[in-house]
């Protein structure tokens, strides 16, 4: 399922316009990034987290010519889904 697919499942269900759907999905994703970005976590009950974590700065060789190359320090994002979700799943 993609984004679109999304909007046309949840436009259908609650008898919406596609567009206001849109407005709204979009939205949610800017709130979830702005509330990982300032507070570093976001959780939904029922549903996940999503955590800001710091990846540290690795060395990895270049599988081609055998060169270490230095990777630097990132933020990245990570989702542990709910037990609720997981046991929806399962």
């Amino acid at each position: 399922m993609n984004k679109k697919d999304l909007i046309d499942i949840l436009a259908e269900r609650n008898d919406f316009y596609k567009k206001d759907i849109a407005v709204i999905v979009d939205d949610l994703f800017e709130v979830i990034v702005e509330g990982v970005k300032s507070k570093g976590k976001v959780s939904i009950h029922g549903f996940g987290s999503f955590v800001n974590t710091e990846r540290s700065s690795r060395e990895y060789r270049n599988p081609k010519t055998g060169e270490s190359v230095q990777a630097p320090a990132k933020n990245v994002i990570r989702f542990k889904a709910a037990k609720a979700l997981k046991d929806a799943l399962n």
